[in-house]
């Protein structure tokens, strides 16, 4: 059975193919990480799911999706434990 991750709009994703979800302020953290997206981009393989917000990034094997949901929102989607939050 396949898992999807709803990443916002009408884009699902099989949460086998997520390697990541960051934080949409990561983008500007480092240069070498800006220039990860910027290629990305250039390539093709960047997504963005609601040109008015982003809240994360959600990258997978092939592609990055900008999503205008947020990562902890996004993480408790997936059933992803996140380190250092108590409930």
């Amino acid at each position: 059975m396949t898992v999807y991750l709803h990443v916002g709009g009408d884009i699902l994703i099989p949460l086998s193919r997520v390697v990541a979800i960051l934080e949409a302020g990561c983008r500007q953290s480092a240069p070498a990480t800006e220039l990860f997206f910027r290629q990305a981009e250039k390539e093709g393989r960047l997504e963005v799911v609601d040109p008015h917000k982003t809240g994360a990034y959600v990258i997978t094997d092939d592609k990055i999706y900008a999503s205008p949901i947020s990562p902890t929102t996004l993480k408790a989607r997936a059933g992803v434990l996140i380190l250092g939050e108590e409930d």
